[in-house]
């Protein structure tokens, strides 16, 4: 009895009723979006960082953390600072003027709310302040406010004036939070956590001084001066924080979200100048526009890379099949 039997060598073919078909590799997996390679983003090229299209957080993490990061972290811990020193003079100022205008235990309580009240309304209104006209002109008019209500409070003739004076402040003080805002859209993403933590490191000095300062202006200043004297020099940083808004641009995530690509490059060029670098080249464009190429590009590489139907396994191959030989058993 004889049979038939293949060749030595290991073969990918594989007969099926007569017909010879060859196996194929199986098909790569469609192109995730997160694992292309668009052309839109940042690349390095001989160590040089090139891009056709870029956005903000691209062109802020090129160009890392230097001299401009470290002014803009002065600006916004001046502002945090500030709004401390509002904050906690409360705690000197209440039981000061129970003594001397002589007010109910609920009067002296309500120093204290005014200021809180006036902050719930503000932090209502200075996000949409600031998403409108923009986050530099928003914390200038909040150090403004801050800083005139401040300087009338050391002046009021009564109470209810006080009470009005204060309201307004509190209302000021909960635009300061835009700072932070602000402060963050400058910052490249490896740095963001550590900055943030320590901005508050600068509310802490905020309180420490002004409690320092009541050590050193109460006891030494007479009555009923002292406690007027005390707020006057209270908001005296917001002064200095004036001089700030010289150096600082405005956000250009904010000049990119009106469509004002001009001047968003300036800011993204201010930059760079500040902290001799190079800004990456190409054009600033929104996160929203870059997404849609991102995609677009997707599209175009899957359909020239892949075929979308999925391809079988098995493929007829239509060539004879391969010889055999004829051995005895």
């Amino acid at each position: 009895v004889g049979c038939f039997a293949m060749e030595e060598e290991v073969r990918e073919d594989e007969i099926i009723e007569g017909v010879r078909y060859t196996r194929t590799p199986e098909n790569q997996p469609l192109l995730q979006e997160e694992e292309s390679e668009s052309v839109n983003l940042i690349k390095s090229n001989d160590g040089v960082k090139t891009a056709e299209v870029y956005t903000v957080e691209d062109a802020v993490n090129y160009m890392g953390f230097g001299p401009f990061q470290i002014a803009v972290t002065v600006f916004a811990g001046m502002i945090w600072l500030s709004d401390a020193m509002e904050v906690m003079l409360l705690s000197v100022l209440s039981p000061i003027l129970q003594c001397e205008w002589n007010l109910e235990t609920w009067e002296e309580a309500f120093i204290s709310s005014i200021v809180f009240i006036g902050f719930f309304f503000g932090g209502l209104t200075w996000g949409i302040v600031a998403d409108t006209i923009g986050r530099k002109i928003c914390l200038l008019i909040v150090d403004i406010i801050v800083l005139v209500f401040g300087l009338l409070s050391a002046v009021a003739p009564s109470y209810q004036w006080l009470l009005v004076f204060r309201f307004v402040a509190g209302f000021g003080v909960a635009g300061g939070a835009q700072a932070v805002t602000y402060y963050v859209e400058f910052l490249p993403k490896k740095m963001r956590g550590i900055c943030i933590v320590l901005l508050e490191v600068w509310w802490a000095i905020g309180s420490v001084f002004a409690a320092l300062l009541a050590l050193g202006v109460i006891p030494n200043i007479s009555r009923p001066l002292h406690w007027r004297v005390y707020l006057a020099l209270c908001a005296l940083p917001l002064a200095l924080v004036l001089g700030l808004f010289i150096i600082v641009p405005e956000s250009a995530r904010y000049y990119i979200s009106k469509n004002k690509m001009e001047k968003g490059e300036k800011v993204i060029k201010y930059i760079a100048w500040i902290n001799r670098t190079t800004p990456p080249s190409g054009r600033l464009v929104s996160q929203e526009e870059k997404e849609s190429l991102n995609k677009s590009n997707l599209k175009q590489k899957n359909s020239n890379d892949v075929t979308l139907e999925q391809e079988p396994l098995l493929v007829r191959d239509k060539s004879p099949p391969p010889p055999y030989k004829f051995r005895p058993s």
